[in-house]
């Protein structure tokens, strides 16, 4: 079996079980309810992923791209909300100071996605024989992964804030989550 696929598929189990743990132990908190749907997200990207990896055909393997990248786009919402809610007494009045950009990470990837989807991946070919597949993005491709970075990025931003202005033992639990995430 590939490493590619053994890697999407653990990342998967591990991500989904994350979910799981605090969907069923944690309090039911507006942090951690988002940060459930965060790792469901990425669970479900990484069980797409995988489904790629597994397919023999190029047609197949754009189909279960295309499916990964609708999940991703749902993703810096999705963690954007997370990071304005996490470790915030207030968290509604800065979310709702902050709804502008929110509706801006969760509206603009998904549009992309329904406007362009057929123009997301524009080629599929094989770097050397039997070696890894590449898929070459079109313009709106390219822009979904370049918004997804700058929001992985805000999102940093966001959690380091709320790192810098914690102590003790809550700041140690921020670093660990930092560290999970960027992992």
């Amino acid at each position: 079996m590939n490493n590619a696929i053994i890697f999407a598929f653990t990342s998967a189990v591990v991500s989904g079980a994350l979910a799981l743990v605090f969907a069923w132990y944690e309090r039911r908190s507006v942090a951690h309810l988002s940060f459930v749907f965060g790792m469901a997200l990425l669970a479900v990207e990484s069980v797409l992923n995988g489904l790629t990896a597994t397919a023999t055909l190029p047609e197949e393997m754009v189909y279960w791209q295309n499916w990964r990248l609708l999940a991703m786009s749902f993703l810096p919402g999705v963690w954007l909300f997370f990071s304005l809610s996490y470790g915030y007494g207030n968290h509604r009045e800065f979310i709702a100071r902050r709804r502008f950009l929110l509706g801006i990470a969760f509206l603009v990837p998904v549009l992309l996605f329904i406007l362009f989807r057929n123009a997301l991946i524009i080629s599929v070919g094989q770097a050397a024989q039997g070696g890894h597949w590449v898929f070459g993005l079109g313009n709106p491709g390219i822009f979904l992964n370049v918004f997804f970075l700058i929001g992985a990025v805000v999102v940093l931003m966001n959690l380091e804030r709320t790192y810098r202005a914690a102590v003790g033992t809550m700041r140690w639990r921020i670093k660990f989550m930092i560290l999970g995430l960027v992992e």
